[in-house]
Formats: structure tokens, C-alpha cells, sequence
């Protein structure tokens, strides 16, 4: 312990009609999850790591002005949340303690939580003023009792995990930020553009070096087009 996987899955939600916008509220798409078992004790150093991957993220793609929120069980509403008090309040307290070590100013939101534990969302102000998610990270504390998984902890005995869950990058939200970038479309950075490198022979006679030009860019580890349809 811990155990981590990670992939990019495709993930499908029936939307309610009138939610869906762009491209951040859709049916369909494509999220790079990451489900990490630990045991109870080992929540705060993998919330750390999460937070370190999501810090990592923001300033690879040039995002500065954020927000952080912690969202948490509303003790008044027990019934709408699933499992003990207790594994409630230690997982809250991990989160809490994580940020507050770090120094991030957070807004608590009781109440928001999932029905299956506490979440840390960080929300990015985009460029018309609008906070939207860029990072999520939850402790799941139903999961593994629903699917009965265990450990065998240093005492010898058996001992059910927590599954941490994390979702770092949100091509979205850099998609809709280039393309509304001070209210002008801007291109992608290089190394993330779809097509990094446009080649137009302005001839048919120089469709064969175009070609020979796209291979050795292709082999230089570029993604390389070649428009011919003029």
C-alpha cells in the first residue's frame, strides 16, 4: 500500500437537457482518472502528491488565478451520505489539515460533498471572469466496502482501505481559454496543438518534396499535415 492505477477512460453521463455547454458539460467524454488505495493513514501523503500533480499542471499550461474549495458532510444531513461519522471526520480532517499546511486559502461548502466522501475541487478563473473545475480530488470511503476489498496490515489483521480519486487536467478549460483569450482566438502552444506543423505546396510540382519534407519532420517527433487540396 498504496496502490495506484491511472488511464485515460472514457466516462458517459446522462445530462439533464439544458445542462450541457460546449465543452465542458457534455455526455461524453474522456478523463484522465486515477484511483489510488491506501490505508487510512496514508490519505494525507497521497492528497499531497495529488495536490503537488495538480500545481504541476496549472503551471504547465499558464494558469495563475484560481480558487480552492473543500467540500464536506453537513452533519445535519447524515442521510444523505453514506457510511460512519467517523470515517467521515477522519477523512475531512486529512483534507483540511493538507491545505492548511500548504498554505492555500480554501472555502469550506458543508453539505457539497459527494454521497461517498470528501472532495477537494480547485477552480480556475477563466478569461470572461467565470470560476470553472480544473482539478478534482475526493476521498471515496464507500467503494471499497461496497466491493468488500481488504488489506493485511503490519498487525497482521485484516483492514479495509480508502480510495483516493484524482482528476488533474481539464484540456478544456485550455481549449476554451485560447480560443477566448483576451476575447481573441489564439493558437495552441506548440507542443499541445493537435497539428503542430502545416505544410501547403503552393504548386502540384512540389507535392513530392512537401512529402518528403512531412516525413522527416514526422521523424523529428512532429505532427506534421500536409494540405493539397489547393
Amino acid at each position: 500500500m498504496p496502490q495506484r492505477y491511472a488511464e485515460f477512460g472514457n466516462v458517459y453521463r446522462y445530462e439533464r437537457s439544458g445542462t450541457m455547454h460546449g465543452l465542458l458539460r457534455v455526455r461524453g467524454f474522456t478523463q484522465d482518472d486515477a484511483h489510488i488505495f491506501c490505508t487510512p493513514e496514508q490519505i494525507e501523503g497521497e492528497v499531497i502528491a495529488c495536490l503537488d500533480f495538480a500545481e504541476a499542471v496549472l503551471k504547465t499550461f499558464g494558469f495563475k488565478e484560481y480558487r480552492v474549495e473543500l467540500s464536506t458532510r453537513d452533519p445535519l444531513k447524515g442521510g444523505d451520505f453514506m457510511g460512519t461519522a467517523e470515517n467521515w471526520s477522519h477523512a475531512e480532517g486529512a483534507l483540511k489539515k493538507v491545505l492548511t499546511e500548504r498554505g492555500l486559502s480554501f472555502k469550506t461548502f458543508p453539505g457539497e460533498a459527494a454521497f461517498y466522501g470528501p472532495k477537494i475541487d480547485v477552480k480556475l478563473i477563466d478569461v470572461l471572469g467565470v470560476p470553472g473545475p480544473a482539478f478534482h480530488g475526493a476521498v471515496r470511503l464507500q467503494p471499497p466496502a461496497r466491493f468488500e476489498l481488504e488489506y493485511v496490515g503490519e498487525d497482521g489483521e485484516r483492514h479495509q482501505p480508502v480510495m483516493v480519486h484524482r482528476a488533474p487536467l481539464r484540456i478544456g478549460r485550455e481549449i476554451f481559454r485560447c480560443a477566448h483569450r483576451a476575447l481573441r482566438p489564439e493558437p495552441f502552444p506548440l507542443w499541445l496543438a493537435p497539428v503542430q506543423i502545416g505544410l501547403v505546396p503552393i504548386s502540384e510540382k512540389h507535392t513530392a518534396y512537401a512529402a518528403k519534407v512531412e516525413a522527416a519532420l514526422k521523424d523529428a517527433g512532429f505532427r506534421v499535415e500536409v494540405d493539397i487540396s489547393q
